[in-house]
């Protein structure tokens, strides 16, 4: 995203992107190695429930959520909570007393329809939904583009953020990746974050400069 454009017109999502230090995630411009991600994901393999390893330009990791917490300075925590990829409702402890009725009321200030649990994101207020542009493009990626329908667990990432409530981000983002890489379809692998794949591989000094690399596109609908 376009800081200079947040700073000045989105305040409320520059106060959420510091207090959980996500600068390096949304702010961070460089462009993507795509050859060292593919090595990535494709040489991804379970070490145990919180530890994988990998190895990418001829260098092994172990690839953790400290891994990206440290590399990206994100807000520390120690919160098991995890909204993504179960998808279970309702959400699990210590978030349990959160409903999608609860979040349905602060978002759009009535009693959630009866059986409805995919959310319209056009009817968000203006700084809510520039903040679900953030969550959707940056923090927990889609890979449709079907970006207006809020599910459960960006409904309730987003009511988290907003109520700057103990999420481990580092936790969500690493169980995403895992969660992709494991997901075929029609030939077509899903790799989330490459971004920031290319700029940890640059703190563990493996050459990013080489083989194809992709300009990272700014998130222009905002800036």
């Amino acid at each position: 995203i376009r800081r200079s454009f947040f700073d000045k017109f989105c305040h409320p999502s520059v106060q959420m992107i510091e207090y959980y230090q996500l600068g390096r995630l949304v702010y961070y411009s460089n462009a993507v190695n795509h050859d060292l991600c593919a090595q990535f994901y494709h040489n991804l393999e379970k070490v145990d429930d919180s530890t994988y390893s990998t190895r990418v330009g001829g260098t092994d990791i172990q690839f953790t959520p400290s891994l990206i917490r440290t590399s990206l300075e994100l807000r520390a925590s120690t919160c098991p909570f995890l909204c993504y990829p179960s998808r279970d409702l309702p959400f699990g402890n210590p978030y349990s007393h959160i409903t999608l009725d609860t979040i349905y009321m602060y978002f759009f200030g009535e009693e959630r329809p009866l059986g409805l649990t995919e959310f319209k994101s056009i009817s968000l207020r203006v700084q809510d939904y520039v903040m679900y542009r953030v969550l959707t493009a940056c923090i927990l990626p889609i890979s449709s583009r079907d970006v207006p329908k809020m599910r459960p667990w960006h409904s309730f990432l987003l009511y988290a953020l907003s109520h700057r409530l103990d999420i481990d981000i580092a936790l969500h983002m690493f169980q995403n990746i895992i969660y992709a890489s494991s997901i075929v379809a029609s030939h077509v692998v899903h790799m989330p974050y490459c971004h920031v794949l290319t700029y940890i591989f640059s703190t563990l000094r493996i050459d990013t400069t080489r083989g194809t690399i992709i300009p990272l596109t700014l998130y222009n609908e905002f800036g």
